[in-house]
């Protein structure tokens, strides 16, 4: 990693500060979303031009077939830009540019982490910035609902509060990354006041949210947690962060009812869940009324977007229908399922080249696991929900945003196993 641009000494500072700004970036967005470009993705264009501008660089000193390499994705984004601007019948330029942004976004900061994992990263200096960057999210969360100014977290049905912040199922992925980062800090390490005030507001928000991919995601969290106590001490209770630990997650059970969750579970299980109007289909059972509702009606698109692929021509099929499929005007809309999205916007072959740098990181993420340890072990659940996210729910892989946030999570495990 000799040929990495910027100094061993600085990158841990540069790292500090680049997660630092996340959570600012998306409170800025949120308050200047209805922008042409909000300020939260300009500043990440820009950050993002200048992670590419330094991945290229270092890898230019390695050698042409590593820039070759690098650059392979890239072009794929391009080319099918291109046959999607010459054949698509119905094309919003703005969304399939701001689509090709996202995907550049997941990619440059996919190779970024692979080029972490391999430095010699400060892990107090992760642990310090991911309870900074709770605290912000945190504060800015319950003052909006003290304010009685948050947002709500569905348009249609459904009960939940989002914040400050645009996006609750993004927002539902970022706190699964920091309660992680955090367990894995009070369950390992000696955590710190500002780790255990931190823990709080963000739990405190794992039902408030109202999304089903925060509570049960926390309750994963707080499970795997328990696991890795109990593991290494039967006698939990003996010590005072595991008793504490247990105390709080006790009053969260506690306080479910009161909270936006309940009334979203139980739309979920009734029998007289009430569907958007413009979702409508028809349902052959119950067991698909209730995938439906899982899913959020992402079932539908899926088999909308998959229709466009099967109709599209071969070279389309390679390189992808780039965003939301053959949309009608006005109508588009992603799968919110990532793979799928990436599949169908990037093709068969395009989607394998594009996936390639996240499959090559998890590859390299998996030796490091072992011999499992709890740091280790928490972050691994931590990442492979967000996975699992991605796959069912989208907002993963092509947000910028909770991408930022699953980098700190993969930098951090990373760090964990370079440090003896």
């Amino acid at each position: 990693m000799k040929y990495f641009p910027i100094k061993k000494d600085s990158i841990n500072q540069v790292l500090f500060i680049f997660f630092l700004i996340q959570p600012l970036l998306d409170l800025m967005t949120a308050f200047t979303h209805e922008l042409p470009i909000s300020v939260g993705a300009f500043v990440r264009t820009l950050l993002m031009a200048g992670l590419f501008i330094m991945l290229s660089i270092w890898n230019i000193k390695r050698g042409k077939s590593q820039l070759l390499l690098f650059l392979l994705p890239f072009a794929v984004i391009l080319i099918s830009l291109l046959i999607n601007y010459l054949y698509k019948p119905q094309m919003n330029l703005f969304q399939e540019i701001n689509f090709a942004m996202k995907t550049s976004y997941f990619l440059t900061m996919a190779t970024t982490a692979i080029v972490l994992v391999g430095l010699y990263i400060s892990k107090q200096n992760l642990y310090r910035v991911s309870e900074l960057i709770s605290l912000i999210i945190g504060i800015a969360y319950w003052l909006a609902i003290i304010t009685n100014t948050s947002r709500e977290s569905y348009n249609f049905t459904g009960e939940g509060y989002a914040g400050w912040f645009f996006s609750a199922n993004e927002l539902s992925v970022i706190i699964l990354c920091l309660l992680g980062i955090l367990l894995t800090k009070i369950t390992k390490y000696k955590p710190k006041a500002i780790t255990w005030v931190a823990f709080i507001l963000l739990l405190a928000m794992v039902p408030t949210i109202g999304t089903k991919t925060a509570f049960l995601g926390g309750i994963v969290l707080i499970i795997s947690a328990f696991i890795c106590v109990m593991k290494e001490n039967l006698r939990f209770w003996q010590d005072r962060r595991h008793l504490l630990l247990l105390f709080l997650s006790f009053l969260l059970i506690v306080l479910i009812p009161l909270t936006p969750i309940r009334e979203n579970t139980e739309q979920i299980t009734g029998p007289n869940y009430p569907e958007q109007p413009s979702l409508q289909l028809e349902q052959s059972g119950n067991r698909a009324g209730l995938l439906n509702r899982i899913l959020s009606s992402r079932d539908i698109y899926l088999q909308e977007t998959y229709h466009d692929f099967k109709s599209a021509s071969p070279i389309r099929q390679i390189f992808g229908l780039g965003y939301a499929g053959d949309y009608e005007e006005g109508a588009a809309k992603l799968v919110e399922m990532d793979l799928f999205d990436l599949l169908f916007g990037y093709g068969v072959i395009g989607s394998i080249i594009i996936l390639f740098p996240f499959a090559w990181l998890g590859f390299m993420m998996i030796k490091r696991l072992f011999p499992l340890r709890v740091p280790s072990f928490l972050l691994a659940v931590t990442i492979f929900l967000c996975l699992g996210i991605s796959f069912l729910a989208g907002h993963v892989l092509l947000a910028p945003s909770v991408m930022s946030y699953l980098t700190l999570v993969l930098t951090l495990l990373g760090a964990e196993k370079n440090v003896s």
